[in-house]
């Protein structure tokens, strides 16, 4: 008889709380994060980016809009800053530029090597392949190299993307042999960026 009074003294009509699960849409975030950070480091822009946009839109703004509307109290006020603060820090890399820094930064010395072991140049204004050479530079997996004249040496990392040597004067104008201008952005040194457009 005990236990049925017990019982009834529970008020039935109190709300139950669902609050938000934050680890999942932190780790979620982060996820992107790590994709979008990996992504911007090398040249040129992928497919993932393009599609992913709308998603990686949509996270942040749940992250920045939901703190606003509920404030949650006590421990979980951090959990709630993830998402924000990694949204900020995203915008932050895409405007410095620096993951593709960083990356070639770290793989500029393999490439710097292979420049130096290569062959002079030919005086001519035509494309030559360079073949022999290691299918993967330090960070970056090299689809091919290609050498115009005695200075200008192309390293395609993709089909339309890469690096760029050119240590007397900034490429520009350069039509590449891939069909199409070539969009050249400096890195550091007599090194450039370069998407085929």
């Amino acid at each position: 008889m005990e236990t049925t009074e017990r019982a009834l003294d529970v008020d039935v009509y109190q709300p139950v709380s669902n609050p938000f699960n934050w680890q999942v849409l932190n780790l979620f975030a982060s996820l992107l994060f790590v994709l979008y950070v990996w992504d911007l480091s090398q040249p040129g822009s992928s497919l993932f980016v393009l599609l992913s946009l709308p998603v990686a839109l949509c996270v942040g703004v749940v992250g920045l809009v939901l703190p606003l509307v509920r404030l949650p109290r006590g421990r979980g006020t951090r959990a709630m800053l993830v998402t924000p603060v990694l949204s900020a820090i995203l915008f932050l890399l895409v405007w410095s530029n620096a993951p593709l820094e960083s990356r070639f930064g770290l793989s500029k010395s393999a490439f710097n090597a292979q420049v130096e072991n290569l062959e002079p140049g030919f005086p001519s204004a035509q494309w030559h392949r360079i073949d022999g050479l290691p299918d993967r530079l330090a960070l970056y997996g090299i689809d091919s190299v290609e050498r115009t004249g005695e200075d200008l040496v192309v390293f395609f990392t993709s089909s339309n993307a890469g690096f760029a040597y050119s240590p007397d004067a900034p490429p520009t104008g350069v039509i590449l042999n891939r069909s199409g201008w070539s969009r050249f952005e400096h890195i550091d040194g007599a090194w450039y960026s370069f998407t085929v457009v």
